[in-house]
């Protein structure tokens, strides 16, 4: 998949729109829950951002937090943004660049079997500007992908908070994880209003038996529908009726999002922009 946007906001929305689409001949895996893509090349005139962490994604601080701690070696990190500082200022060659690699995350429990997802960042003066490039084993878009790009925003934002600092991310195999990307979707007016339609539209089709060949849109919707007449017959309890950890979260999450039970406790809000590097190791 090959994207280019103006702004990474409208990147992130692009990668989810646009992967919905699909169907399996676009895809190096495709089945009703996931999707993947090899050898994705993203890209964004600015690292401009704009992102709830807890409203759109239903992430609390904590897991940027956690993200941070795991991949983030903070002196490294300072020496990166002093040098592409430098860079950006002019004050080396043209074609200069200055990278830095995110922690090495080794198989430890079956956890990050195939290595750390992020792997690390560069930071170019070509002739129309400066470039940080974001370079991934893999990601979920719509998903932990949000926070991924959240640090080049933060880094850009170290760099020159005023100037156009372009943005590229290469990732070997970006996925869409369908459950993961409810929150995403769902609290983005313009993807919601799609899968309302495709919902409907997947209910009619289930009638017709009109049912091959199906986009993620598709598979997506299904997933919501699901989410829907699980809860007509089990109402609040569909949660405790889910065995898989990270859907049974979701589904807990997904009933306080549409009013259907009340939140014990309600989350402070945070945007991308309000988070920083303080957590580094």
């Amino acid at each position: 998949m090959k994207l280019i946007a103006n702004t990474i906001t409208e990147l992130m929305f692009d990668t989810v729109n646009t992967g919905l689409q699909a169907r399996a001949d676009a895809c190096a895996a495709f089945d009703s829950k996931v999707m993947v893509f090899t050898d994705c090349d993203f890209r964004a005139h600015c690292c401009d951002y704009e992102l709830d962490v807890t409203k759109d994604l239903w992430f609390t601080k904590g897991r940027w937090s956690k993200l941070v701690k795991e991949y983030v070696d903070r002196i490294h990190l300072e020496k990166f943004i002093h040098q592409s500082i430098e860079i950006h200022r002019g004050r080396a060659g043209m074609g200069a660049s200055t990278g830095v690699l995110f922690k090495e995350q080794g198989g430890i429990n079956g956890r990050h079997w195939w290595g750390g997802c992020l792997q690390g960042m560069t930071f170019t003066r070509v002739k129309s500007g400066s470039v940080l490039t974001l370079n991934s084993r893999t990601s979920y878009l719509g998903y932990m992908a949000m926070l991924d790009v959240g640090i080049a925003h933060l880094v850009a934002k170290r760099v020159d908070s005023q100037a156009p600092i372009a943005f590229r991310w290469n990732v070997s195999a970006a996925q869409i994880e369908l459950t993961r990307l409810l929150p995403y979707v769902l609290n983005t007016p313009v993807l919601r209003e799609r899968l309302e339609s495709e919902r409907r539209r997947y209910k009619i089709n289930l009638k017709l038996g009109k049912l091959d060949n199906p986009t993620g849109w598709h598979n997506l919707a299904k997933l919501y529908r699901d989410f829907h007449l699980k809860f007509k017959k089990h109402g609040p309890d569909m949660v405790k009726r889910e065995k898989h950890g990270p859907t049974r979260q979701i589904k807990k999450k997904w009933l306080v999002n549409e009013g259907l039970i009340k939140e014990g406790r309600k989350s402070h809000s945070y945007r991308i922009g309000e988070l920083d590097f303080s957590r580094a190791g």
